[in-house]
């Protein structure tokens, strides 16, 4: 009978562990729905409920690393992509997305050597565009505008969208008028999001000035 009985239990907490890891995996599926559909403040809290139930693995914490990037979130971001490095370091999609991406938040925290070397560790694959708009960012710290400009037209640079493709398009305009003189309005509706620009305003004031004017004259 207890024997029965002893079975039975170990066949419910099998059955609940399944079903917790199935529930699990379609949290993850739809916070990457989510992220995929620009609701990023939304995605992130389905990660992060994850994230109380159990650790994250690498791809999941460079899904929170992302939108946090999204949401100008730029010093936790950089956090959470590190950790998605130090966790799958061997593995290829990881090896090719998250370089870029942390050379691309340490462009815009103003770290141009970290993020120079994390550019020599971004293969070509699925962050050639986080990879082109770092190059792009840096080249526009350094005042080199017409190098900026030509990273800027990149295939897969331009292909970007959600705010690294409006900040794609903030670079571009700024680069235009570093370059011709030539004054274009500037969206921030999409580059700031579900945001403001304060954060973009600390590391990089340059910018967040041009686009606040740019939004004013248009």
């Amino acid at each position: 009978m207890w024997a029965i009985a002893v079975g039975v239990l170990l066949v419910m907490g099998f059955a609940l562990r399944v079903w917790l890891a199935r529930r699990m995996r379609q949290q993850a599926v739809r916070g990457a729905r989510l992220l995929e559909e620009g609701r990023c403040a939304e995605a992130l809290e389905v990660f992060e409920a994850l994230r109380g139930r159990g650790s994250l693995g690498p791809g999941a914490q460079y899904l929170v690393g992302i939108a946090r990037l999204m949401l100008w979130q730029l010093e936790a971001a950089f956090v959470e992509l590190q950790r998605a490095w130090n966790g799958a370091q061997w593995q290829p999609a990881m090896r090719d997305a998250v370089p870029a991406a942390l050379a691309l938040t340490c462009a815009l925290l103003g770290r141009t050597s970290p993020a120079a070397q994390w550019l020599e560790y971004a293969r070509p694959g699925a962050g050639d565009g986080y990879a082109g708009l770092a190059r792009a960012v840096l080249a526009c710290r350094a005042g080199d505008f017409a190098s900026a400009a030509g990273l800027l037209e990149a295939p897969a640079t331009a292909a970007l969208t959600q705010m690294p493709g409006a900040l794609r398009e903030a670079l571009q305009a700024w680069c235009r008028e570093r370059t011709t003189g030539r004054r274009q309005a500037v969206d921030a509706v999409v580059l700031f999001g579900e945001t403001g620009p304060d954060t973009l305003a600390k590391v990089w004031p340059e910018l967040a000035a041009f686009v606040l004017g740019g939004q004013r004259e248009g």
